[in-house]
């Protein structure tokens, strides 16, 4: 998985944490605040200082990926559900690419 992480003013991320649950695909109605409580955490790693991160050797399949700033002794989130299909990693070579907006 290969990211770029930007704040709303479009200034790099960084310094912010990124993880990645495998998605509970027996549920159809998952509260996301309830997926890192409840899903075993897969990878995670933080932002260069361009906001840029990347993860290795994430296998094909449904993720929840949640990202924040820590503040204070919390995470101020937000997140994505994303699938990686290994066919079309294969296909355009490139990896995943999402771009995350920030408020903070």
């Amino acid at each position: 998985i290969f990211c770029q992480a930007a704040r709303l003013a479009g200034h790099p991320a960084a310094e912010v944490i990124i993880e990645v649950f495998k998605y509970p695909s027996q549920f159809k109605n998952v509260s996301h605040s309830q997926i890192p409580l409840t899903q075993k955490r897969v990878k995670a790693c933080k932002t260069d200082k361009d906001g840029r991160f990347e993860m290795k050797s994430v296998k094909a399949g449904k993720y929840f990926l949640r990202v924040g700033y820590i503040d204070k002794l919390e995470i101020n989130p937000t997140h994505v559900v994303f699938i990686i299909n290994k066919k079309a990693e294969s296909i355009t070579g490139e990896g995943l690419k999402i771009p995350l907006w920030l408020a903070h």
